[in-house]
């Protein structure tokens, strides 16, 4: 398992004096790790290197004094600190994010050495770095850029000599979150650096209840329907290629069972430069062409046995091994494909595997944009190709594939959701002096607008107007005017219109005149097809009428007669002579004395 996982604890937040409701949360605390935490304590007097050597002294200052006794009438220092977000989805919400600081009021370094929050002007800074640094080796004259805008966080004048402080971090790890590349960390320093002013805090190698923590709240979007795709020699549904810069024509393709980016040597071959990239793909014809992406997560493990090509035994090796995956933009064929023929890439929106810490790490990376793109358009999806960003000597990303465990084949993990159907609740209308007023209620989740056709023969229809949709997530009433005159019968139905651009219709009501009134009957059947199963008819009737309802063969012979009085409003009638007619197709036929609609009914 990661170390990550071993160093990050989940936990209902309930600590520091406050509560809070925490669907997701995560608590991580400074180690001696630097996957999981990252420390510099520089020095105005030590240009280019740490003043304490990182893990050297466990404090996180900022401090302005003196040290004449080694020559130094100067003493300010300043403390770069990262926690790494990895262990939280890059789509989730943060709702909270709070940074525990303990004053340090034992073993102190600097400063006053038992008063760690001291002075009169001791007012700090948290600023949110926004540039690269070494923990080993940044100094004063090579600290990062830092964010001074009104995000900074202020660590107010001390009232005490031995404050503690937790400061809102929300905005921060958001960031952080959602662009894990952006997070360099913080800067800790004082808002006036002058001496004989300090705020030490515990570190790295104290007591845990003591530590800097850094606890986060969240939420993520649930899943409704999700996929897992693995590497797999068999289905069909991956293929993968690695291309080697000695070789212009052929790829290596399920003879060697590793994803790899890699530039190395091979002397004994007579190749002293050896350089593979992978080509990988997946099919995403399981995910329905009108998803919507909400996440996507590739999943690579660092080979640690068997390794055919780098270093034999690490797996992420080498001092430059950042990688890139790159979205290919042009096909493949994974049997002859070579250097010399590997199909084209665009460097937009590419993804960064970053330098590795460790010498078997292994990465989860986003490809939620990816992901959409071939789900909307299956015809662009040619896959990826993970590349060194720069392809030099000895240096390493190497993970399982195909041949492999199941556990540790890269897989990719998709969470989408599908639009909802429109639903119609409901359609009637009514007339006055020559307007027709209709009236629908339907589902909004996925409502983009409803189109209003009208026929006076019950087959050729035309747009009479159109509704846009409210936008809401329940049943919404929706209302249309039209303006019909010399009429004796008049039919309509509704266009109801996804967001995707998909579309269905309503069944079609039919308005009689009689006078200046209509009577308005709407009628529907289902199931449909219908099994061994009664059928069941969902009539709307403006009044009270004698309804009849009749079914015939496909060769028009009348086999069922059924008549009732109608009721006002909606009812629901069932026809038991479904379950013993025989397979085929059969009209169901629903007349007032007024109304007629006709229905074709599938008995499997």
């Amino acid at each position: 398992m990661n170390r990550i996982l071993f160093s990050i604890i989940l936990i209902a937040l309930f600590v520091g004096g406050y509560a809070q409701t925490c669907s997701n949360s995560l608590v991580i605390r400074a180690i001696a790790d630097s996957s999981v935490f990252k420390e510099a304590v520089i020095n105005i007097n030590y240009a280019n290197q740490p003043s304490s050597g990182y893990f050297g002294v466990s404090e996180i200052e900022s401090l302005g004094w003196t040290n004449s006794a080694s020559g130094f009438p100067s003493w300010i220092n300043r403390t770069l600190f990262q926690y790494n977000l990895s262990a939280i989805p890059k789509n989730a919400t943060v709702t909270s994010a709070k940074l525990f600081l303990f004053a340090k009021t034992v073993g102190l370094h600097n400063g006053n050495l038992k008063d760690p929050t001291f002075g009169s002007k001791n007012t700090s800074l948290i600023q949110r770095v926004k540039a690269p640094w070494n923990m080993t080796s940044v100094g004063w004259a090579t600290q990062p850029a830092t964010v001074t805008d009104a995000t900074q966080k202020t660590l107010a004048q001390s009232t005490s000599l031995a404050q503690n402080y937790v400061v809102d971090m929300t905005d921060f790890a958001q960031l952080w979150v959602n662009k894990p590349e952006s997070n360099y960390g913080v800067l800790l320093r004082l808002q006036t650096e002058q001496t004989y002013n300090s705020m030490i805090f515990n570190s790295f190698g104290d007591a845990d209840s003591l530590k800097p923590r850094l606890e986060i709240c969240y939420t993520v979007p649930s899943c409704t329907n999700s996929i897992a795709l693995k590497a797999d020699s068999s289905s069909g549904n991956y293929q993968q290629a690695l291309l080697n810069n000695n070789f212009a024509t052929t790829a290596g393709t399920w003879g060697n069972s590793e994803l790899e980016s890699l530039g190395w040597s091979n002397n004994s071959w007579g190749y002293p430069f050896w350089t593979q990239r992978t080509l990988f793909k997946y099919k995403l014809d399981s995910v329905p062409k009108d998803a919507t992406i909400t996440s996507a997560k590739l999943y690579l493990y660092a080979k640690k046995a068997g390794l055919d090509n780098g270093n034999l035994k690490d797996a992420t090796f080498g001092s430059n091994n950042t990688s890139l995956i790159q979205r290919v933009t042009s096909p493949w064929n994974m049997f002859n494909v070579g250097w010399a023929t590997q199909p084209a890439t665009t460097n937009a929106s590419q993804k960064t595997l970053a330098q590795s810490t460790s010498l078997a790490q292994d990465y989860v990376v986003d490809m939620t944009d990816f992901a959409q793109l071939w789900v909307n358009h299956p015809d662009s999806n040619y896959g990826m190709l993970l590349r060194l960003q720069t392809e030099e000597t000895y240096n390493s990303m190497i993970f399982n594939s195909f041949g492999d465990a199941d556990s540790v084949k890269p897989r990719l993990e998709i969470c989408y959701t599908v639009p909802l159907p429109i639903t119609l609740a409901s359609f009637s209308g009514n007339v006055a002096n020559d307007l027709v007023n209709l009236n629908w209620i339907t589902n909004d989740a996925n409502n983009a607008s409803t189109t209003i056709e009208r026929s006076f023969d019950g087959v050729n229809f035309s747009v009479v107007g159109s509704v846009a949709g409210k936008g809401g997530i329940g049943a919404s009433n929706y209302g249309f005017t039209d303006k019909v005159s010399n009429a004796t019968k008049i039919y309509y139905r509704l266009k109801l219109i996804s967001k995707n651009g998909s579309y269905n219709y309503s069944q079609t009501i039919t308005l009689v005149t009689s006078g200046n009134s209509l009577q308005t009957l709407t009628a529907d059947v289902y199931p449909n097809p219908v099994r061994n199963t009664d059928l069941s008819v969902s009539l709307y009737l403006v009044k009270e009428d004698a309804l009849t309802i009749r079914v015939f063969d496909i060769n028009g012979k009348l086999i069922y007669t059924q008549k009732v009085q109608g009721q006002k409003g909606f009812s629901t009638l069932s026809i038991a002579a479904f379950k013993t007619l025989s397979a085929g197709t059969y009209n169901v036929n629903i007349n007032t004395s007024k109304s007629v609609i006709n229905k074709k009914v599938v008995k499997m």
